[in-house]
């Protein structure tokens, strides 16, 4: 009997792990002594610049460009994704050979100073059976660019897990943490608010929500964002300073970090599409 419950508290136990999501919440950097790295990451990937002294007079010079293939914001049971690392400009000099940067899972990453509390555990993992390149050197011509599978397999119950990019022989890392949801929480790209207080690309400039402009500062823009049937959407109107011309907008939020819409002249009932997206989490010094 005792057999019987056991193995019944496991499958439970198993499939409520097996359903719980996580999300993004911080990037985060761990440096060395007198090394720096300039990221500028967030849940779409980003680059990651730096410089090396090899002494003698020869300085590397590096920048890594990173691509993830959907979205990190937030990762359901059993997601795979895939990350790219790239030499968008990479030299090193004097002959010397090295490892750039490389990806690391969950098993990676033993603890993190910003997180105390963090256990170690491997839910986000290299996917098995991949033996490909998990970063990018100079040792091998054909090791410029390698693209890595991902999984999130929560099979341990933890408060938080992580992956990260490794800088040389440990340098510097720059670590994704992601928050487990507690269950039955909705899907962040389903109804997730909007954040708009940084700068997001649209299909028609720059757009910098709290200053009230897109494009350029000649070209206003100033409304409202709230929920209307179950949707974030933002209402409000454009317009040029010193100008008479002027209209209306409507974005409509699919996910927390796109929008989709649209513009009118004056009060023409004629709607031109109007796109954008965005992502305010910042990395991190």
């Amino acid at each position: 009997m005792k057999k019987w419950i056991l193995l019944i508290a496991s499958v439970i136990s198993f499939q409520l792990l097996s359903g719980q999501s996580v999300r993004l919440v911080d990037i985060l950097q761990e440096p060395s002594p007198g090394f720096s790295v300039e990221a500028h990451m967030n849940e779409r990937g980003g680059t990651m610049a730096f410089n090396i002294d090899y002494g003698g007079g020869c300085v590397g010079g590096y920048q890594i460009k990173v691509t993830f293939s959907k979205s990190l914001t937030q990762l359901q049971a059993g997601e795979t994704f895939l990350a790219t690392l790239a030499c968008e400009d990479c030299n090193t000099p004097c002959t010397r050979k090295w490892k750039i940067a490389a990806l690391q899972g969950a098993g990676g990453v033993p603890n993190i100073a910003a997180y105390p509390d963090y256990v170690y555990n491997g839910n986000i993992h290299i996917s098995k059976g991949y033996n490909g390149y998990t970063g990018v050197n100079d040792w091998n011509p054909g090791q410029r660019t390698a693209v890595v599978p991902m999984v999130y397999e929560p099979k341990k119950d933890v408060a938080q897990t992580a992956l990260q990019f490794v800088i040389g022989s440990g340098l510097h890392k720059v670590i994704y943490v992601f928050q487990a949801d507690p269950a039955g929480t909705p899907s962040l790209q389903a109804g997730g608010k909007p954040n708009l207080n940084c700068v997001w690309e649209s299909s028609y400039g720059a757009v910098n929500w709290s200053e009230g402009y897109y494009g350029s500062r000649d070209k206003t823009l100033s409304g409202e964002l709230h929920q209307k049937n179950g949707e974030w959407v933002y209402e409000g109107t454009w317009g040029r300073k010193g100008g008479s011309r002027w209209g209306r907008v409507r974005f409509v939020f699919d996910s927390p970090t796109t929008f989709t819409g649209y513009w009118t002249e004056g009060e023409g009932t004629r709607q031109t599409r109007w796109t954008g997206s965005g992502n305010c989490l910042i990395v991190k010094h």
